[in-house]
């Protein structure tokens, strides 16, 4: 588990924010498994006394990661995961704006046809999210196909 800095507490406040984020992290980590079966991560990064989070999920067939999520800045992980949860929610709502997008791609060089699916406001958002830390010449997207909404 990452561990993220709280302001100096007491130690039952302390172990109390720990165990919150331990059990949103579960959560969040159940819903993204159920809803697709994929795995998940948590990297945290603090900048200028915030906390942001990037959540990317790991598919089982292919292995490849992608984000699924970043958080503004908050003053701890709590507000972060919150967003994550608030963002779950959202996704399968008509009224959220986000949009699911089928992608079908391959690695270059490679004949394995993949698919993957992103919950995304536009299809910029779904490139950025499909390459990120990725190197792009080393992908290729076949098809974009956007999905009924739930």
């Amino acid at each position: 588990m990452d561990f993220i800095e709280f302001k100096v507490m007491e130690p039952q406040q302390h172990f109390l924010a720990i165990k919150r984020q331990c059990d949103l992290q579960r959560e969040i980590r159940k819903r993204i498994k159920g809803d697709n079966g994929a795995d998940c991560e948590f990297f945290y990064e603090n900048e200028n006394k915030l906390t942001y989070l990037t959540v990317v999920t790991i598919n089982p067939k292919h292995q490849e990661m992608f984000t699924l999520h970043q958080t503004h800045g908050y003053k701890d992980s709590i507000g972060c995961l919150d967003e994550v949860m608030a963002y779950l929610d959202n996704i399968h709502r008509s009224d959220s704006g986000i949009i699911p997008y089928k992608v079908s791609w391959c690695k270059l060089n490679e004949n394995n046809r993949n698919e993957s699916t992103f919950y995304v406001k536009n299809l910029q958002e779904l490139t950025d999210k499909f390459y990120e830390n990725k190197n792009v010449d080393d992908y290729v997207i076949q098809s974009v196909v956007m999905l009924p909404m739930s």
